[in-house]
């Protein structure tokens, strides 16, 4: 996780430690956004904004979808297809954020999930 004040060079850092593409942003132990290589690419990098001076509120994507830590996991594959998003922020019983999952976390280690997915958020787009 990064603070929404720190730098996004900051936060590229902490994605490429841990071979990750987005990071939540915390603040008082819930979570304030997402922030993603993608928002980077096309927030700072196209725009050419200082990675050094841009701090991770200014790009960062809000607000985020929460989901409990106990969630079932069949669940978090539909809501993630019906709301079209890649990343679900995990929250634990006070509502502090503890973590993400992403569409990848999901269906490379439940290949039965990819069937929710595709159903919940491939198909119905195909007219």
């Amino acid at each position: 996780m990064v603070k929404p004040r720190e730098s996004v060079y900051a936060a590229v850092k902490l994605m490429v430690a841990n071979n990750i593409s987005g990071v939540v942003v915390e603040e008082n132990k819930a979570a304030a956004g997402i922030i993603t290589m993608k928002d980077i690419c096309r927030r700072v990098i196209v725009e050419d904004r200082d990675v050094y001076k841009t701090v991770v509120s200014d790009v960062m994507t809000k607000p985020v979808l929460s989901v409990p830590m106990l969630m079932n996991v069949e669940r978090a594959a539909a809501l993630m297809g019906e709301r079209k998003v890649k990343r679900l922020v995990v929250v634990d019983e006070k509502n502090a954020a503890i973590g993400m999952v992403t569409v990848m976390d999901i269906v490379s280690n439940l290949p039965g999930l990819m069937d929710v997915m595709f159903k919940t958020w491939v198909k119905p787009q195909w007219k």
